[in-house]
């Protein structure tokens, strides 16, 4: 007995972690992104130690399932047709939702229909074929190779996924630093404390500005999130997007740069398929291989709870820690693009945060409430408040992951948002989104310290769309094009240039034109708007056709540059 509880043992061991590396490798393969071969040694233990349980219980009941002459001549045949009705019988008891009587009576019959079924076939002039598969040797030699693989896989560097492109053969990298952009989205810069805001909704970002530079009239180029972000990268809107352009990642990736990304991958993917020249990018709301194995789901099933889920901020935090302190190569320069959860409707900040700033006291909202905005406009705002407090203390995270990593001061840091949100009553639904400064007014701040002086400030209006020059200047990789277009002070401010940003709306076919004193909205059918902001700063009254000769030059004025910016928009 002692020989076949052995036996049962060793090939349960070998076979299900044969299995395990199969199931393994098929999920790296599937997996869009970053593929961990170290994934195979961490979950070695638990399929072996699985295979173990199964192999003691087929060799127990070996003799009750078949004929002694049977397995005594050719016992790893019958053993492995045990373990086999086990795996079937593992297999379907998630399948349906069934009584436990139900589930455990069907998920006998069906072990024992697929035992017999191999009894029969191992009893056949080959089953004595497949009994040198079987042996114990051959085991311990299957087992033993399973380990090596984990082994070598733990020792092999990360995959890129499927979904990533080739890095090209690149030579040193002459960069003067490392960058890092973190995007705060749907924050809008009239709700931070270092914009003037009346709730501490940023003190951890405010501590970066105080460090670095702050732009105090910075707009997005898109009330829409996806093109602001787009235009983040350096890619043009309007017609110029249809010529074809190369995205700052790919620049910098062809330059030598490790180009990684943590957030939504959709955001970043190109028409290729590929993901804009990232070499790695890691998206936290994808379930990672290793966590999608049988076993490991199974087992978390059955444990007791552990500690609660980390929560979006802290885990796209985490991932990009993860990334900077054991997958990046030291060696060389690297560009991290870091989404943190976005702030967008419907407002649902983390349970602890979530009457950090409701008006009147706890208890306004209802927590159990399907809409978390039922409390009205001033409801609404806290809430929208209380998502970028956490956003703000996810940056902290950050930074003092960095710090630890001795990072920090070495790294040019930006923080920039892709879009805002309105909570004001004189906005309506129907207002031109591309005209509401709420949504395109967003943060930019970049931080680092032995390169740019603290403390500074950029009152001038600047455009988010010409970060990416501004870095490539930084880079001394920007063509003069390019450097013509970067922010001060790492670019050069022209006294005579008007300060004039662009933005346009590709959904409604809207185009904006904002200087210190105008807007002008041009609409699709190629109709004007006009606000004269000397008289209405706040923007309390709707835009309306220009009047008057001085406000039609005016607006025949920005309308032509408005034209030249989006041309055939």
């Amino acid at each position: 007995m002692r020989s076949r509880i052995l036996h049962g043992l060793l090939l349960g061991a070998a076979w299900c972690a044969l299995a395990g590396l199969v199931e393994s490798a098929v999920l790296m393969l599937q997996h869009p992104f970053d593929r961990h071969p170290g994934i195979w040694l961490a979950a070695w233990p638990l399929y072996a130690g699985g295979g173990v349980l199964l192999g003691v219980v087929a060799g127990a009941v070996l003799p009750l399932l078949t004929r002694r002459r049977e397995w005594s001549s050719l016992p790893g045949v019958y053993l492995v047709g045990i373990l086999l009705g086990a795996v079937a019988a593992v297999l379907w008891w998630p399948l349906f939702d069934l009584a436990l009587p139900a589930r455990l009576g069907s998920a006998a019959l069906v072990a024992l229909a697929v035992q017999q079924g191999l009894r029969l076939a191992a009893a056949s002039r080959w089953g004595w074929l497949a009994a040198s598969l079987f042996t114990p040797l051959s085991a311990v030699a299957l087992l033993a190779l399973t380990l090596i693989a984990g082994v070598a896989g733990a020792l092999a560097p990360v995959l890129q996924g499927s979904r990533t492109l080739p890095t090209a053969a690149i030579g040193e990298v002459r960069a003067p630093t490392d960058l890092l952009v973190v995007v705060l989205r749907g924050v809008g810069a009239a709700h931070l404390g270092c914009y003037g805001y009346y709730r501490p909704t940023s003190p951890r970002l405010d501590g970066v500005v105080r460090d670095g530079v702050l732009y105090s009239s910075a707009f997005a180029a898109s009330p829409s999130a996806e093109h602001a972000r787009d235009s983040l990268l350096g890619l043009p809107l309007g017609q110029a997007a249809a010529a074809g352009s190369v995205a700052l990642t790919e620049r910098l990736r062809l330059a030598g740069f490790q180009v990684a990304g943590v957030g939504a991958a959709d955001r970043v993917a190109d028409a290729r398929g590929g993901l804009l020249g990232f070499t790695s990018y890691t998206d936290p709301s994808l379930e990672l291989p290793e966590e999608r194995l049988y076993l490991r789901r199974r087992w978390r099933e059955l444990s007791p709870p552990g500690a609660p889920p980390l929560g979006e901020g802290e885990a796209a935090v985490g991932a990009a820690l993860d990334w900077l302190g054991n997958r990046r190569d030291p060696a060389r320069r690297f560009f991290l693009l870091l989404d943190l959860p976005e702030a967008l409707p419907p407002y649902v900040p983390p349970p602890e945060l979530r009457e950090h700033f409701l008006p009147g006291g706890p208890g306004l909202a209802d927590p159990a409430s399907e809409d978390p905005s039922s409390g009205g406009l001033d409801t609404e705002r806290a809430l929208y408040d209380a998502e970028i407090l956490s956003q703000d203390q996810a940056l902290g995270q950050l930074l003092d992951g960095l710090a630890d990593l001795d990072l920090l001061e070495g790294t040019l840091i930006v923080l920039v948002g892709d879009t805002g949100s309105c909570f004001h009553p004189h906005h309506p639904e129907s207002a031109p989104r591309a005209a509401l400064d709420c949504l395109t007014r967003v943060p930019l701040a970049l931080r680092m310290p032995r390169e740019l002086p603290a403390g500074t400030r950029v009152g001038r209006s600047v455009s988010c769309a010409d970060l990416a020059p501004t870095l490539l200047r930084f880079l001394s990789l920007a063509d003069p094009l390019e450097a013509a277009r970067a922010l001060p002070p790492i670019g050069e401010t022209d006294p005579v240039a008007p300060q004039e940003v662009a933005i346009l709306d590709p959904g409604s076919g809207d185009a904006v034109l904002r200087t210190p004193d105008a807007k002008l909205l041009r609409r699709a059918d190629g109709s004007l708007l006009f606000r004269d902001l000397s008289a209405d700063p706040e923007e309390r009254t709707p835009m309306e056709a220009p009047a008057g000769g001085s406000q039609q030059a005016a607006a025949a004025l920005l309308d032509s540059r408005l034209r030249k910016r989006f041309e055939g928009s």
